[in-house]
């Protein structure tokens, strides 16, 4: 299963598991206790609570969530501070539709229609197409981090393993449930030969003492 939301308490994340449990769609709750790895890639340390579902129901799960905020925008309040923004800044919202919560997206979508700015299903899923494309780009791991897991991996410490796995390994989901490795090629590639030094001396360090037993 992979992680579908982020929610800082299992009180927010509330409202989702009932609507998979109303349409039978499996999932597992996790405590995001976070591991030294974790804090070496940054991850939010907001979201404790990870809701994770199977990948091929990651789209119907999307489908459901935007029935149930195009059900919910017809009670909104119109202090709601989305009637503030101005049309470009909406526009905004719908074209990072992973950032925003889906009762906000379906809200944007009605203020500009009410606005006279029709919002056509083949411009949304181009701005949905764009979003992926540009989250599926690899990033520059930290060279800081690197040099410390290339030092920790010769002296056979685990933070060298630690890093080198993650820079190895590490991959991001995707709103459409798809998965793309976070690090370039070339990082990859040092977090590979990382990891392969840090296990290397490890294991060396505890087979050595072990023949002279």
């Amino acid at each position: 299963m992979l992680i579908y939301k982020r929610y800082p308490s299992s009180e927010e994340a509330q409202e989702l598991i009932d609507l998979l449990n109303a349409h039978n769609i499996e999932y597992e709750i996790e405590d995001n206790s976070r591991s030294i790895a974790d804090h070496i890639i940054g991850q939010d340390m907001e979201s404790k609570v990870l809701v994770k579902i199977n990948q091929s129901d990651f789209i119907r799960a999307n489908e459901l969530l935007e029935k149930q905020a195009q059900q919910e925008i017809e009670q909104v309040e119109k202090d709601y501070y989305l009637f503030s923004f101005e049309n470009h800044e909406l526009l905004e919202v719908l074209s990072e539709p992973d950032a925003w919560c889906d009762f906000d997206r379906q809200l944007a979508k009605k203020i500009l229609k009410d606005r006279s700015v029709e919002i056509s299903a083949p411009l949304e899923k181009a701005f949905v197409d764009k979003r992926i494309k540009e989250l599926s780009k690899t990033e520059k791991g930290n060279s800081i981090w690197m040099i410390v897991g290339y030092v920790s991996a010769l002296l056979g410490g685990l933070l060298g393993i630690a890093v080198g796995l993650n820079l190895w390994t590490s991959k991001r989901t995707l709103p459409d449930g798809s998965r793309v490795f976070v690090y370039t090629e070339r990082d990859r590639f040092h977090g590979m030969i990382i990891s392969i030094i840090g296990i290397f001396v490890f294991l060396m360090s505890v087979v050595i003492p072990f023949l002279y037993l």
